[in-house]
């Protein structure tokens, strides 16, 4: 075999598997990803824990590489509003109707994503499954030790493995950020009620939680809780989680039927310095961490893959070196503010609405501040539009005029 590529993609979940999959189309661009695990079955059957709310934008990238067909034949569920509270009746509802949209974005399983870009790819894209253990960076290419395969060589080494990313570790990227002392917990849950496919966050004292819409009388969960309550939930049962979650949806949902194996992870964030030194690129969450109380994290990525396959994709067709400085920092350049301003965003929504005045007699004023806020349309229909992917300076995979395109 040979071991000399044009991109080697480090990490093969929604990340690599965007990137891998819109560079594969090109025909003569070597590609490889590299990943412990291999690509993941066609999910049936329960739902698997691991969800994302999919944006528009990140829809339209999905459909431009061909896999969105077999994502929404499967089980893609479509949301068509989001409604944010604190308690009581304050609430802002974004709705998709209000900005002429029949939905705002679709609850996908990770796993379905990942299978549906793999099988699009085919052989156009090489797959390892192993672990990258040694980086080495010189001026001409990128060499990668695995565990088992060997030495493998290529010009672009694209770090798409992960907050934790061992790429990133091993080439000394700088990073700055801190740890959000909270834990999300997700699950899966049956109700006897009607989601009425809203996306549903709600704020508490010890952190935000969400209700992602599934198919009728399912619904995902992601409750962010600092560490102290999120220790307490983990030693509960089934059944004392499920009256502590009832509670604290407040009866939203109706009565609780059935809850699913729960999943936590600390959350934490972070941001890479750079994302580009000596033909290393880092992308999705290797360069950026954000609080996941939106449920971005995912279309942040997306977009970065899809950002970054264009000037790789460009430089290849003009005969250009596609690791270039140059053509790596076009990249970097459209990505890290956008990124950067999302992660503020996201982190002073965290810090505002996670407090114990939350508990005490000024949540009434917060609650009444949702109830003005809800009232100012022309801002909300902006925030709309700017959270579905349908504003802004989108890549050109993220555009619908490429609808069609393989």
């Amino acid at each position: 075999m040979d071991d000399n590529y044009d991109v080697l993609v480090a990490g093969g979940g929604l990340v690599g598997a965007t990137l891998a999959s819109a560079l594969g189309r090109r025909p003569g661009l070597r590609v490889a990803v590299v990943d412990k695990s291999p690509p993941p079955p066609w999910p049936g059957g329960e739902y698997d824990v691991r969800v994302s709310a999919v944006n528009r934008a990140s829809q339209t990238v999905l459909g431009n590489l061909g896999a969105w067909e077999a994502i929404e034949k499967r089980r893609a569920h479509a949301f068509c509003a989001v409604a944010a509270c604190v308690g009581g009746d304050g609430e802002v509802l974004f709705h998709a109707a209000d900005i002429g949209e029949t939905h705002l974005g679709h609850m996908v399983e990770n796993n379905l994503i990942i299978r549906a870009l793999t099988e699009r790819a085919g052989d156009s894209v090489v797959r390892i499954t192993d672990s990258i253990t040694k980086v080495h960076q010189d001026a001409a290419g990128v060499t990668v030790a695995t565990a088992s395969h060997g030495e493998l060589r290529a010009r672009v080494l694209a770090a798409c493995d992960g907050p934790g990313s061992t790429v990133r570790a091993q080439c000394g990227f700088a990073t700055g950020g801190g740890d959000y002392r909270q834990r999300c917990i997700v699950a899966n849950v049956q109700f006897d009620g009607d989601h009425r496919r809203t996306a549903w966050q709600r704020f508490l004292p010890h952190g935000p939680l969400g209700v992602l819409p599934l198919a009728a009388g399912h619904c995902s969960i992601a409750w962010s809780c600092a560490d102290a309550r999120a220790a307490e939930i983990a030693g509960m049962d089934d059944a004392g989680f499920t009256a502590a979650l009832a509670d604290a949806l407040d009866g939203r949902l109706g009565a609780i039927t059935k809850v699913g194996p729960r999943l936590s992870f600390a959350l934490s964030h972070m941001r890479a310095a750079d994302y580009v030194d000596r033909r290393v690129v880092l992308v999705g969450d290797a360069a950026h961490v954000v609080h996941p109380l939106a449920g971005l994290g995912a279309n942040l990525g997306i977009m970065d893959a899809a950002a970054l396959a264009a000037p790789l994709l460009e430089a290849h067709a003009a005969g250009r070196d596609p690791g270039a400085q140059l053509v790596l920092r076009r990249y970097e350049r459209r990505r890290r503010a956008e990124n950067a301003t999302a992660q503020a965003v996201l982190h002073a929504f965290n810090l505002v609405f996670t407090r114990d005045h939350l508990q005490s007699g000024t949540a009434g004023m917060v609650d009444a501040a949702l109830t003005l806020a809800n009232r100012v349309q022309p801002a909300k229909n902006l925030l709309m539009q700017l959270a579905a992917g349908l504003s802004g300076d989108l890549p050109a995979l993220a555009r619908p005029v490429l609808r069609g395109g393989a």
